[in-house]
């Protein structure tokens, strides 16, 4: 996060210009956090409690093997094992989607970041140093490849 605050704050030295785009999508980008954060730690939690019977159940059965064949008792712990297996799914599934659901959004806002700095760059090309111009473009490209998994690894954090 700080590298992308420096980053944008560098990017701005050489070109105020930046802000105009960079300051809606930080509100956009806590927004799209405050909104996704909740979602994946409820479905971690929710893997996290039904991760539990499923080893459970699969422990016993490994260690009750015989006495399962002898008196035919395979449903009795099948069917909460499938239980178990689905719900565990279901939660993994929900935090997939929005995992992804962050992260498009996430990505949406570096692409609009990159676009419009590369803009302004070509924009300056006469104006500004050209070392400077080629700077700005180096440290957006190192933020449009970080941003999106630092977000989402603080969120699993």
């Amino acid at each position: 996060m700080m590298r992308t605050v420096t980053v944008v704050i560098t990017v701005a030295v050489v070109s105020p210009y930046i802000l105009i785009v960079a300051l809606p999508g930080i509100f956009y980008m806590r927004y799209i956090y405050n909104t996704g954060i909740n979602p994946m730690i409820a479905a971690q939690r929710f893997d996290q409690i039904f991760v539990g019977p499923i080893n459970s159940t699969f422990n016993s059965s490994i260690q009750g093997m015989v006495t399962l064949r002898s008196y035919r008792k395979f449903d009795f712990f099948r069917v909460p094992f499938l239980e178990a297996i689905e719900k565990s799914a279901n939660s993994t599934f929900c935090y997939c989607a929005v995992n992804r659901w962050v992260g498009i959004r996430l990505d949406a806002i570096c692409v609009v970041f990159g676009v419009a700095t590369t803009s302004i760059c070509v924009a300056l090309k006469g104006k500004v140093d050209r070392e400077q111009l080629t700077f700005a473009l180096q440290l957006v490209t190192d933020v449009i490849v970080l941003f999106s998994i630092s977000i989402r690894f603080w969120a699993e954090l």
